[in-house]
C-alpha cells in the first residue's frame, strides 16, 4: 500500500501549512516519500537573522520530513523522521556571499547576526508515524494527529533553543552529551603531534577508509627515507636519535663517574654491553613506544566512534 504514497501526497497529509507561515516545500529527490519546508524566525527571539539591504531576512528554518517507507510494521505504521536546521537562502543558491549583490545580506548584518546564539539542530525520530491503513498520521500510542502541528512543535522547539530560561536544559544536555566527543578530539590530535614532533612519525589518511571513525591502518605510520639515523648499526628516526642522545646526557651527568663493581660501571666499561643496551633502549624509543602511541590513538578513535554512535542511538531510538 505504501506504493500509492509519493511525497506529493506525504505533504498534502500535513494540512494547511501555509496557514501556519510554512513556506517554499520541495520534494526531496534522495528518497521516494519526502519533502522539506520552510519557515522564517521571528523577531522576538535572540537569534537575529542577517539581512539585505531591503531587509529581507537571510536565514529561515529549514524542516526535512522522511517517511521510511522499509520500516513499516506490522501494523501499517512507518516511522516518520523529522530534522530541523537553519539555513541561510542567499548561499544555497550560491557559491559564497556576494555583498555588492544587492540581494545578498550586507555584511553588517552578518557580522551582527553571527554574535546572536544559533538555534539548534534537532532531531525528530520515533516519536511519530504515517499510518497506511487510516493514511493519516499518528503519535507512538496510535492517536491522530495533525502533521502541521508536528512541525509547528519542532518549530517552536527550535526556536527556544536559544532562550536563556527554556532552551537551558536542551543546551545542557547536548553540552554533556558531546563532551566526551570533543575531549577525545583534543587527546587524539595531541597524540599524533608527539608521534610526528617527538618520534618522527606522520600519519597518511586512507582513501577508502575514514580514519576520523575506523582509526589508521598499520601502513598509514610512516617515517620518510631522509628522517633516519644509523647508530650502533641500527636505523632510528633522527628526533629518536637526538631524545637518547639527551637522556644518555642526562645519565652522564648523574651517573658518572660510576661507582666500582656495579652493573654501571660493567656497563661502561663493556663496549658489547654498551651496543646491546643502545640497540634495546633504541628500539624502545623508535618503535614500541610509538606503535603504543599508534595504538592508543586507535583504541581513541574507536571510543570516540562509540560515543558518536550512542549520540546517534538516542536520536533514532
Amino acid at each position: 500500500m505504501m506504493e500509492s504514497v509519493n511525497s506529493t501526497k506525504f505533504l498534502e497529509i500535513f494540512g494547511d501549512v501555509a496557514a501556519k507561515g510554512f513556506i517554499n516545500p520541495i520534494i526531496l529527490t534522495d528518497v521516494r516519500i519526502g519533502f522539506s519546508i520552510q519557515k522564517s524566525y521571528p523577531e522576538g527571539i535572540r537569534f537575529k537573522p542577517a539581512k539585505n539591504e531591503f531587509g529581507v531576512a537571510d536565514n529561515v528554518a529549514v524542516i526535512w520530513v522522511v517517511c521510511e517507507e522499509k520500516r513499516v510494521s506490522e501494523d501499517g505504521l512507518a516511522p516518520i523522521r523529522f530534522r530541523i536546521s537553519m539555513m541561510s537562502t542567499y548561499r544555497a543558491k550560491n557559491w559564497d556571499y556576494d555583498y555588492s549583490d544587492k540581494e545578498c545580506p550586507t555584511r553588517e548584518s552578518v557580522i551582527q547576526s553571527s554574535k546572536t546564539p544559533k538555534p539548534m539542530d534537532l532531531d525528530l525520530v520515533g516519536e511519530y508515524f504515517y499510518d497506511q491503513n487510516r493514511n493519516t498520521l499518528v503519535d507512538s500510542g496510535g492517536n491522530e494527529v495533525l502533521g502541521v502541528a508536528i512541525l509547528e512543535e519542532l518549530f517552536l522547539e527550535h526556536c527556544n533553543s536559544v532562550h536563556l530560561i527554556k532552551g537551558a536544559k536542551r543546551r545542557a544536555k547536548a553540552y554533556i552529551d558531546s563532551l566526551p566527543v570533543r575531549i577525545l578530539s583534543v587527546i587524539i590530535p595531541i597524540i599524533a603531534i608527539i608521534l610526528k614532533k617527538i618520534f618522527g612519525r606522520t600519519l597518511d589518511e586512507s582513501l577508502d577508509r575514514s580514519t576520523y571513525l575506523d582509526g589508521y591502518l598499520p601502513k598509514n605510520l610512516k617515517v620518510t627515507e631522509d628522517d633516519f639515523i644509523e647508530l650502533a648499526g641500527y636505523r632510528a628516526a633522527k628526533r629518536v636519535i637526538v631524545i637518547y642522545a639527551f637522556i644518555v646526557a642526562l645519565f652522564c651527568l648523574f651517573y658518572l663517574p660510576t661507582n666500582p663493581g656495579t652493573y654501571l660501571d660493567y656497563l661502561v666499561g663493556s663496549d658489547f654491553l654498551l651496543i646491546v643496551h643502545t640497540i634495546l633502549f633504541l628500539v624502545i624509543l623508535d618503535v614500541v613506544i610509538p606503535q603504543g602511541l599508534f595504538r592508543l590513538l586507535n583504541s581513541l578513535i574507536r571510543i570516540r566512534k562509540w560515543f558518536l554512535n550512542r549520540q546517534l542511538s538516542r536520536i533514532y531510538k
